[in-house]
């Protein structure tokens, strides 16, 4: 009877002794259950002068009744389930009025009531996190990410068995009730709404039901399908144009440079590691070995089977040395990543003074930084380390402190 008495208080503000002769009057009809609910009458608990032993007066009794059946929800075989727990769907007989019927109906987004599947959430059987997140709502504590996800599946759940294809009007609707009834869903940074306060969640309950409206014969991408590509040399080589995976340009190459083969790679391979041996070498000659050995290099790191990071030390040495790990992600992102985050941060520098400002009065360590901060030196050495400060990071972890010989005072560099 816990999930009755959970319906019962999310739907109605009682007293306790009026619910607790609410939930004994319940028993006596003989329910047992969230899901025998649906079949109380509006007679067996209204208080009227042909009712003299019922127990709520006639509003309440009517809302209670009105919304317990609007949470019955039918599933696909035309069953009624009186909430959106698993736990009451298999325990619904029901029959009611088939889903393609009630799809009609286009004012369903009007009678959304977000406490019925807040209630659902808290079915004895549902998982754990459910049962949290339903509680945390409920009791108005910030709800992590993964809270936040639960009310937005359980929500998703109930659209989609109400219309298959949701216009966004009724989703916006449906967003709307349910920041409005619960402040924690609601767009707020530092006490300012953005826009209408519901479009991260609208967002997400569209992405939901998109998700829940995928087709049956879609399979799941390969995160890496140029993996699938490199066949055995044995094997008859078929070329196919994949695309790159992780949002790289360049991430697994298939075909080496003109003019090279595997053996040639390997004697650059090899050449490149005995240069960096003997420790003689020439940048401009290394910088055009490694750009010819790029498809052989990103075949030991994710290819068919990628070298440990000991390996890679001792296999590519040169991708330990600033100038050439850039020049591998550059061809490898497609941006050089130093001067793209030099040139946001010059643009930004005002921006993200001015931020920092206003928090480096509740923050120590950020206040330092900024009291000690050179306002000529690059914007990358400027802004690293508030940005460190502001996230509580120990500086020593990308800097590192040196002394110049020739008198200048203390100077910090980014580490290798």
């Amino acid at each position: 009877m816990e999930e009755v008495r959970a319906s019962v208080t999310s739907i109605l503000d009682i007293d306790d002794d009026i619910l607790r002769k609410l939930l004994d009057k319940l028993i006596e009809l003989g329910v047992k259950s969230l899901a025998d609910v649906t079949d109380v009458q509006l007679e067996d608990i209204i208080i009227t002068r042909e009712h003299p032993d019922g127990v709520l007066l006639p509003i309440p009794a009517r809302r209670l009744i009105r919304m317990w059946n609007q949470s019955a929800v039918p599933e696909r075989t035309g069953t009624v389930v009186p909430s959106l727990s698993p736990t009451t769907l298999s325990n619904a007989s029901t029959p009611v009025r088939p889903l393609s019927a009630l799809n009609t109906d286009s004012n369903w987004h009007k009678n959304f009531y977000i406490d019925a599947c807040v209630c659902g959430m808290l079915g004895k059987d549902e998982p754990l996190a459910t049962q949290e997140a339903a509680m945390n709502l409920r009791d108005g504590v910030k709800l992590t990410s993964c809270a936040r996800n639960e009310v937005v599946h359980c929500v998703a759940d109930y659209v989609v068995k109400h219309s298959r294809k949701p216009h966004r009007s009724q989703i916006n609707v449906v967003a709307e009730a349910m920041v409005n009834k619960y402040e924690q869903l609601k767009d707020d940074i530092d006490g300012f709404c953005l826009g209408s306060g519901y479009m991260s969640i609208r967002n997400q309950l569209e992405n939901r039901i998109a998700y829940l409206n995928r087709p049956l014969s879609a399979k799941k991408r390969s995160g890496c399908p140029r993996r699938e590509a490199v066949q055995d040399e044995n094997e008859p080589f078929i070329k196919k144009k994949l695309r790159d995976g992780y949002g790289c340009v360049d991430f697994l190459p298939i075909d080496l440079p003109d003019g090279e083969s595997a053996d040639t790679s390997h004697e650059k391979k090899q050449q490149l590691k005995l240069m960096y041996s003997e420790q003689k070498w020439n940048a401009s000659e290394v910088t055009q070995l490694m750009a010819a050995t790029y498809t052989v290099q990103r075949q030991d790191l994710v290819g068919v089977h990628p070298l440990s990071v000991t390996d890679i030390k001792l296999e590519w040495p040169f991708l330990l040395e600033v100038k050439w790990f850039v020049q591998h992600l550059a061809r490898l992102l497609g941006v050089n990543i130093l001067e793209k985050m030099e040139t946001s941060l010059t643009a930004k520098k005002e921006s993200l003074l001015s931020f920092f400002g206003m928090k480096a009065t509740g923050a120590k360590l950020l206040k330092k930084r900024m009291d000690s901060m050179d306002m000529n030196v690059e914007p990358v050495i400027a802004m690293i380390p508030l940005v460190m400060a502001y996230f509580h990071e120990k500086e020593e972890i990308l800097f590192r402190a040196y002394e110049v010989r020739i008198g200048c005072p203390l100077q910090c560099t980014i580490s290798k």
